[in-house]
């Protein structure tokens, strides 16, 4: 097995209105950084990607990364959320904790956590090739 979904309803919070939605979350073992969003026909404009160590981070205490925040609820038992800034303002969305935690742990059964490849060091890279005058 190399990808793995789960169905998920959760509240979206966007200009002062709230939404229930249904998505899914699908990670791929060939992008072991990457957790999708995923929304059903019409609502596709808002399927998003994000850092499956983001997400992990966001169950236990508030984590960010680039525009993504995520955290624990305050108040609200057993919700984690997800928000960002975008053109059209903030927005939030809540998801059950415990579909959280327990998707996160099915991702760790294909990709241990901690057990993913390294990542090219981009900056190296381009350091090399700028001290050999750009010839690669």
């Amino acid at each position: 097995m190399d990808t793995i979904s789960q169905p998920v309803g959760l509240m979206m919070f966007e200009g002062g209105r709230r939404y229930p939605l249904r998505a899914t979350l699908a990670y791929d073992r060939k992008e072991p950084y990457e957790v999708r969003l995923l929304f059903p026909p019409g609502l596709e404009h808002r399927d998003m990607v994000l850092a499956r160590e983001l997400l992990a981070g966001g169950l236990i205490e508030a984590a960010t990364f680039g525009g993504m925040r995520v955290w624990p609820a305050g108040g609200v038992c057993g919700v984690v959320c997800v928000g960002w800034t975008g053109p059209a303002g903030e927005a939030r969305l809540e998801v059950p904790a415990v579909s959280v935690a327990c998707f996160l742990d099915l991702t760790y059964c294909l990709v241990l956590e901690g057990g993913e490849p390294p990542r090219a060091d981009i900056d190296a890279g381009i350091a090399a090739i700028l001290a050999d005058g750009g010839t690669r």
